[in-house]
């Protein structure tokens, strides 16, 4: 990697244009009026590229890697330093089939909410950025559809069940964890456009696409991000090793 000057910034594997100005004591509109990006606060930026700075800027100080830190009803449950590559970059698009996804036990569940969470595939009721730009988000909780979930409802006076509860599945939020995926992570995250393909994007590349930016230019011309609420995530030894978006009804 190239040695900025004074006035320059070489970009690394999770920046983020509006990260970048406020590290640098800049405004956002200064730092795009400065280099002339036509395109404004959605110009894609990746690891290596130079950047100009507005004068008076501070030099912005050299990302460290980020660790995980699962909790479970507010008790931490594991806390494992990611040791991923420091540079991964945005983008990363591969196109991959349906059976790249993850999926539930055979009983059509995911797996409980324990602490320490075990090994194993969960499922996310929602996940986003975190607020400091360093890491995605991911809300755990007891997952179960079909049979499964059918065997959690109660019974009537009749001895029949209301099924209405189980479609699309349902959630037990009575215990949740949240796991923090560093995105200079390595981790594969794979999305759906919901017409049954299917890409692998770097960790990066998907906080990007939450924060509302254009996919990465390796995209392929037909995808188009959507974004589903519900996703499958596999743990192991409290890291996030995969996610896939789920869609949720």
């Amino acid at each position: 990697m190239r040695t900025p000057a004074a006035e320059s910034y070489v970009v690394v594997a999770g920046d983020f244009l509006s990260g970048i100005a406020a590290a640098a004591n800049v405004s956002l509109d200064s730092l795009i009026a400065t280099n002339g990006w036509p395109d404004g606060s959605v110009h894609v930026i990746y690891p290596g590229d130079v950047i100009a700075l507005p004068a008076g800027a501070t030099q912005p100080s050299p990302k460290t890697p980020t660790t995980v830190t699962p909790t479970s009803a507010g008790t931490p449950v594991a806390s494992t330093t990611i040791t991923s590559p420091t540079d991964a970059v945005v983008g990363g698009y591969r196109e991959v089939t349906g059976d790249a996804l993850l999926s539930l036990q055979a009983d059509g569940a995911t797996h409980t909410i324990d602490n320490p969470l075990q090994n194993g595939v969960y499922d996310a009721e929602s996940y986003n950025v975190s607020s400091d730009g360093s890491s995605i988000e991911f809300h755990l909780a007891r997952f179960f559809e079909d049979e499964a979930c059918r065997a959690t409802l109660p019974t009537d006076s009749a001895g029949t069940i209301d099924e209405s509860d189980c479609y699309g599945g349902k959630s037990d939020l009575t215990k949740t964890a949240v796991v923090r995926l560093s995105i200079i992570s390595d981790a594969p995250i794979i999305l759906t456009t919901g017409d049954y393909r299917y890409v692998q994007v770097t960790a990066a590349e998907f906080a990007r696409l939450l924060l509302g930016n254009p996919p990465a230019a390796d995209a392929p011309e037909w995808f188009t991000y959507a974004r589903y609420w519900g996703a499958l995530v596999e743990i192991d030894n409290g890291t996030v090793l995969r996610a896939n978006q789920r869609p949720t009804s």
